[in-house]
């Protein structure tokens, strides 16, 4: 996935205040609460980047002092001293992962990106002072110095020798190149897809390597700086003084850099939101889990907001399940959950508090006869040295307890003991739900807690000013709220809603946030609890955490980040997370104090004012990658008449069934309750009209296995007898006798019979039960061939005895060759494939595929046993940058041979690329690889494909990503109108010439029937319409469409420009 590059963005003027008056003056107006306009104080601001372990680092370089410099993904800087242990990150991340460094001529560094962006800067972690993009057409840059090697948006290729400053041609006339190395010397590998290897001693002219069948995923550079091509049956290195790749055993790629530091723990916003930290003036503690369970936990503590200066151990913290965490200014105190244990009937969990003055921070504990909620309980410490405990309660019968009032911990420490004096209840009203923990203000001197009371259940933030002895209740005033709805609205709004959290600002106004069906909604309050604005979080960043008047909301699955210091009458974007981190940042891990926000377990904004965070990357010309608008409508009309039926459809036609010699569609009909099987062959010409073959007559009380498998070529079936015992329990391993099957292939007319005699002995797993009389037979192979069909009746075919077979178009069985399918090296994994067998030139030639169609391999019988070549479609560094590949089979009324069509993309880069795979019998490597057409080339409207074209040119199944599909209009006979949109397209032509002989379309979104149509762009007006109601079996309906291309037509606002489902 491209990853999303960090982007900084200079906030807008950050304004707060706050309305001291006394607790005994009037509540102040809405207006006059928590006036906008006011300006807040801010204090020095930064941005602090602390991972709790590096991206993969794939650059580096020893200074002069023996320290190293690195750097690799999201951007990352890293100085490390190899011999003291430690390693710190640069605050400021480069908006692409850098791939290479180098020291310029006045000693600046040169940071290289993976996109060709140079960025300098005069400290090894310092801020970037310079941002250079020299070729901004650059799709992808290799090399780790100041050598390298760019891949343009084109295709073409590039070289620098002055890291990146400046990029001259090179000559190479190769397919699309998805990966290099480039030595200190200059030799250069380069790996293209479909699969080459391309060599260069110098990095200005390349030659292609005679090295085939090896299924190169990767190259890069071994432990001694040669290069190295890896692939799926072995590995190749380009030693110094050698003219070509050699094959090596022991072939190893440099592996990304270690820090071979020890990093200290850092602040992380989930340990902020959940309590088990807290930030007190300028410093945060926080609990520190053990590696193991039963371990003890440490108390990190740190300056600002980053990472941990110090770590210390708490002695007889080994049962602790859990940790709170909170501080004064002269007391930190930790609440200890313990452990469950399951012999025990304890459901909440034990508090065992530990207490330290500072700045010694000697811990001593004492038990206290609580438990504890285990999510939502908190603690704080008061400026008398007291703890407010919310979440807690005295533990009835088993152990557990209703969590009620906060509780005032009275400690005391006394001759080098920790002693807990009163456990005493908070006066509060009654509550049904509380927020977790509670704000104290700068002074001290006030305490905040949010809650719905009983009665009424009125939402309420809670005002202490005795230190927690007395709550208040200031009930939330709906007349005070400008959301723009109903007060009928409002009034359901609320009764909904639940208390989420309380923060507070250094100018002690109060944020309370609540969990609305409509939202996140922000209150801000003055000191006296009254609120005076009120604003949801962005809908489209509904993830807030606050502090008075500032807060950070976070978009989720975007990773954008905006602030707001006006309670929430603006929000201004601060920078977009790293795409990697995403997954780890949720609600509960963005958090915010009266200092700043964490962010995950990496960012830190120190300070709540304008910082730098990211680099920002110059801006390019166009990409060149698809438009993502809509292509021209198509307009349909039914004409008047009755649908049509066919009874017990697996499905409607998909893209792969329409178009196949001559015919418009396929339909396979299983009959559930008869076991009958058929298969339908529409027509166009001369008029529209529906054939019906029958395949397998029903079944008359027979116990038999039925298996159907929807082909390329048309539709292939078996059917054999199962054996039963005297009880209807089926009898295994016996033998499996009688398999009849029976196939049609629409390039050969009529449908093909066989039998198998035998086929080895039926097991547990050839079966699976779906009827109380008839079986699904679960067969490993049933795959139609260019002049028969290669069977295995069984689950698995490998290396079992009688267990494959290939039928000619005559009938008559012999038994294949079957090869053992083992799982290949793709990287550091093994991957299982997907098997396939085919006919070449009169030969078996059985095929595999790699997941995602990455790579094709091909199994030949050599001395009896196999031998396996193999071609990379996709390598796997383009597989991970977002490539993917499509694979169809591709038929040719002109050429006979067996052939795949593959098609690699990309939705964000317009270098496409269609070819054809053609498999002959006595070739090298595993197919021949030839240009074909896409359907992007067909123009807009597509041109529709001649009768030659459809007579000598391979038939594709080409899919559509976001920029090639065309909204449909369909009126019905009835009057009304649906809306669909194309899919995929069956594409025949030269390359760079392609043609549309038809199109899929598919109704957008899910309904109670499924509409979908195949629009013949050769005759428009006998296209098809079908409906058909769910995923099972079930009637298909049908009928025709006259279409026509009209770019007149209006298009409704929701269907997106988006890649089909």
């Amino acid at each position: 996935m491209r990853r999303l590059s960090p982007l900084c963005a200079a906030l807008g003027a950050v304004v707060a205040a706050c309305s001291p008056s006394p607790s005994s003056a009037p509540p102040p107006n809405p207006a006059a609460a928590a006036p906008r306009s006011a300006p807040a104080r801010v204090e020095p601001s930064r941005w602090d980047y602390h991972p709790d372990a590096p991206a993969p680092l794939h650059a580096r370089i020893t200074l002069p002092d023996g320290r190293w410099l690195l750097a690799g993904d999201r951007g990352e800087r890293w100085l490390a001293d190899p011999a003291a242990g430690s390693a710190s990150a640069a605050e400021v991340l480069a908006s692409e992962n850098i791939v290479a460094i180098a020291t310029a001529p006045d000693g600046a560094f040169e940071f290289v990106g993976e996109n060709g962006t140079l960025f300098l800067a005069r400290e090894p972690l310092g801020p970037f002072v310079q941002v250079v993009r020299s070729d901004p057409n650059l799709r992808r840059v290799y090399g780790r110095g100041s050598r390298l090697i760019g891949v343009r948006r084109d295709g073409s290729i590039v070289r620098s020798s002055d890291a990146g400053r400046s990029f001259a041609p090179v000559r190479y006339d190769g397919a699309t190149v998805f990966d290099a190395a480039v030595a200190d010397d200059g030799r250069t590998l380069l790996l293209a897809a479909p699969e080459q290897l391309w060599l260069s001693s110098d990095g200005t002219s390349f030659a292609r390597s005679d090295v085939i069948g090896l299924g190169s995923y990767a190259v890069g550079l071994d432990p001694s700086g040669d290069p190295v091509a890896h692939g799926i049956r072995g590995a190749l290195v380009w030693r110094a003084g050698t003219p070509a790749l050699a094959p090596s055993e022991h072939a190893t790629l440099v592996s990304d850099y270690d820090l071979l530091a020890d990093l200290r723990p850092a602040l992380s916003g989930a340990a902020l939101a959940s309590g088990a930290a807290e930030v007190e003036g300028s410093t945060w503690f926080g609990a520190i889990e053990p590696p193991k369970e039963a371990g003890r936990w440490s108390v990190a503590v740190g300056g600002s907001l980053g990472r941990a200066s110090q770590v210390l151990p708490i002695e007889g913290t080994e049962e602790c399940g859990r940790i709170l965490v909170a501080a004064s200014p002269s007391r930190v105190v930790l609440a200890c959950l313990t452990r469950g244990k399951t012999s025990q009937s304890m459901v909440m969990p034990r508090v065992k508090l530990f207490a330290a003055d500072r700045p010694g921070l000697v811990f001593q504990s004492r038990s206290v006869n609580l438990v504890a909620e285990e999510t939502s309980s908190r603690i704080r410490v008061l400026p008398d040295g007291s703890v407010l405990a919310t979440g807690m309660c005295r533990p009835g019968t088993r152990r557990i307890c209703q969590p009620g009032p906060p509780l005032r911990l009275l400690l005391r420490r006394a001759a080098g003991n920790l002693y807990v004096d009163a456990e005493e209840p908070s006066e509060i009203p009654a509550t049904t739900v509380q927020a977790p923990g509670t704000a104290i203000s700068p002074d001290g001197r006030r305490l905040y807690l949010a809650a719905r009371l009983g009665d009424p259940r009125k939402l309420a933030l809670l005002v202490s000013d005795d230190g927690g002895k007395k709550f208040e209740p200031v009930v939330l005033d709906p007349a005070r709220l400008s959301l723009g709805i109903s007060h009928e609205q409002l009034d359901k709004l609320l009764d909904a809603a639940v208390p989420d959290h309380v923060g507070i600002d250094a100018e002690g106004n109060v944020s309370w946030v609540i969990a609305t069906p409509s939202g996140m909604l922000w209150l801000l309050s003055d000191r006296d609890g009254h609120v005076g604005s009120s604003a949801f979080a962005p809908k489209d960043a509904p993830m807030i955490s606050t502090a008075g008047r500032h807060a950070l909301a976070h978009s989720g699955p975007e990773g954008e980040l905006r602030a707001s210091h006006d309670g929430g009458a603006t929000f201004a974007q601060v920078f977009r997370l790293p795409n990697d981190f995403l997954p780890g940042v949720s609600k509960s891990s963005v958090a915010c104090a009266t200092q700043g926000c964490v962010v995950g377990p990496a960012f830190s904004w120190q300070g709540w004012g304008p910082a730098e965070v990211g680099a920002r990357t110059p801006e390019t010309p166009s990409s060149g990658a698809p438009s993502r608008r809509l292509r021209v409508p198509i307009s349909c009309i039914v004409p008047d008449g009755a649908w049509k039926h066919i009874d017990s459809a697996e499905s409607a036609p998909l893209s792969y069934e329409m178009d196949r010699n001559g015919t418009a569609w396929t339909v396979v009909s299983n009959d559930p309750e008869t076991g009958r099987v058929s298969f339908s062959v529409a027509s166009s010409s001369p008029s529209p009209r529906v054939d019906t073959i029958a395949l397998l007559d029903p079944v008359r009380g027979e116990s038999v296995a039925t298996a159907i498998s929807h082909q390329a070529e048309g539709v292939a079936v078996l059917r054999y007898p199962v054996p039963r015992d005297p009880d209807g329990e089926v009898v295994f391993d016996g033998p499996l006798r009688n398999i009849d099957v029976r196939w049609v292939d629409l390039w050969s007319p009529g449908v093909k019979r066989g039998r198998i005699p035998v086929a080895g002995s039926l097991q547990a797993d050839d079966v699976s039960q779906d009827h109380p009389q008839r079986l699904t037979a679960v067969t490993g192979l049933l795959s139609v061939a260019a002049d028969g069909i290669f069977v295995c009746a069984h689950a698995t075919c490998s290396d079992r005895q009688g267990g494959m077979f290939f039928l000619d178009r005559a009938g008559r069985a012999r038994a294949a060759w079957a090869p053992t399918w083992t799982s290949f090296p793709w990287g550091p994994d093994h991957v299982a494939v997907r098997t396939e067998w085919i006919r070449a030139d009169g030969q078996d030639l059985p095929i595999a595929f790699f997941p995602w169609n990455t790579a094709v391999l091909r199994a030949r019988q050599v001395s009896g046993s196999a031998r396996f070549d193999a071609m990379t479609l996709v390598p796997k560094a383009a597989a991970s940058a977002g490539w993917s590949a499509r694979a169809t089979w591709a038929f040719s009324i002109a050429d006979p041979t067996t052939s795949i069509a593959v098609t690699v993309a990309h939705p964000e880069h317009p270098s496409a690329y269609a070819r054809l795979l053609r498999f002959r019998g006595a070739m090298p490597g595993v197919a021949e690889v030839l240009p074909a057409p896409m359907l992007s080339e067909a123009g807009d409207p597509p041109r529709a494909c001649t009768p030659q074209e459809l007579r000598t040119t391979h038939r594709i199944v080409s899919p559509a990503d976001g920029a090639l599909r065309h909204p449909v209009r369909i009126r019905l006979d009835d009057g009304e109108t649906e809306w669909m949109m194309t899919d995929e397209a069956t594409v025949y032509g030269k390359a760079g010439q392609g043609c549309v002989s038809m199109m899929h379309a598919s109704r957008d979104g899910a309904s109670e029937s499924a509409l979908s149509a195949i629009l013949d762009l050769t005759r428009p007006e006998r296209s098809w319409l079908f409906a058909k109601e769910g995923n099972d079996v079930s009637e298909l309906r049908w009928k025709t469409l006259h279409c026509s291309f009209d770019p007149a037509i209006r298009v409704p606002d929701r269907f997106p420009a988006r890649p089909p489902r």
